[in-house]
């Protein structure tokens, strides 16, 4: 899994090459394409009336737009999303989810290797084939676990920090009524949002070293889960960590992760998620969930989300 697994100096390379494709600049400049396709998604909800934000919304946006990043063919979102989905949350008996990812993932490699020879302006895929690194060209594996990364990260992050936030703001009328009034406040909800309802609730990492924390020893080569979403709760850090408060000061978290690991797409993540709360409050300010529609997924290992958030509007 490059580079997730991969580390420093030679994840300093991997960094150096990618980090031009997720800056503030590549996010912003994805932002009008980003909102056309929320607009369109909302249209479809608010014509028939009801829909399911997750579903009909926040995953085919992420889907679609995570598939132009990489330089995929964006009709192809349903062939990503599910598998993906569906392992994470386990909608299927295992062995079906990993047959499905399999499937991608051949899918995913095909594709990779056509682009190749036609190339796709602007593309990830494209940068990479032209790329070189530590004085080499990338390999292709190499870019097939990026660009695997990229999906498992770029599909189910970004829409299960979106369904905790529109769930929440469904249930607590007056916080959704502030951010209409106040669209100000939106950049400083986003913060929140991501620190009460980190997406990914953390991750592991093996230890280089024998180390003792907080009067815990953890030998070298042991595996270490680390909680982002507990640290992001630390009732040191923050008063009344339980409590969202969109006017909280200085909100610093660790659900991008920390260190040279940290998250390098949430530029990308930062700006879906505020356009798909824009659009929402622009387009269906009023909606209501259904009673008995929203549904928390049943296991949740590492990404926190719901498997349905169905309203009316």
């Amino acid at each position: 899994m490059i580079p997730i697994n991969v580390d420093p100096p030679e994840l300093y390379d991997y960094r150096a090459l990618l980090g031009p494709m997720f800056s503030p600049v590549r996010a912003k400049a994805h932002a009008e394409y980003t909102r056309a396709i929320a607009r369109d998604l909302m249209k479809k909800i608010v014509e028939r009336g009801e829909g399911d934000l997750k579903w009909d919304y926040a995953l085919p946006l992420t889907g679609i737009v995570t598939l132009k990043l990489a330089g995929l063919p964006t009709e192809d979102w349903r062939y990503y999303a599910p598998p993906l989905h569906n392992l994470i949350y386990s909608l299927a008996p295992l062995e079906e989810r990993q047959a499905a990812m399999w499937v991608m993932i051949e899918r995913m490699r095909a594709e990779i290797r056509r682009i190749k020879d036609e190339p796709v302006e602007g593309s990830l895929i494209t940068y990479l084939h032209n790329a070189e690194i530590a004085g080499r060209k990338v390999r292709v594996d190499e870019i097939d676990s990026v660009i695997l990364i990229l999906l498992g990260g770029g599909l189910d992050t970004t829409q299960a920090l979106f369904g905790m936030a529109s769930v929440f703001l469904a249930e607590n009328p007056s916080y959704r009524q502030d951010l209409i009034d106040h669209p100000e406040l939106m950049e400083n909800a986003i913060e929140e949002f991501l620190r009460v309802f980190p997406p990914t609730q953390g991750n592991s990492r093996r230890a280089k070293a024998d180390v003792v924390v907080a009067g815990h020893q953890v030998k070298a080569e042991e595996q270490v889960f680390m909680s982002y979403a507990a640290a992001n709760r630390d009732p040191d850090e923050y008063a009344d960590p339980h409590t969202v408060d969109l006017r909280r000061d200085n909100i610093r978290h660790f659900s991008f992760g920390v260190g040279p690991h940290r998250c390098i797409g949430s530029h990308i993540a930062r700006m879906e998620l505020r356009i798909l709360l824009e659009t929402l409050f622009e387009m269906a300010p009023d909606y209501k969930l259904v009673d008995d529609g929203v549904r928390l997924a049943a296991d949740i290992g590492t990404i926190a989300g719901f498997e349905q958030i169905k309203i009316t509007v």
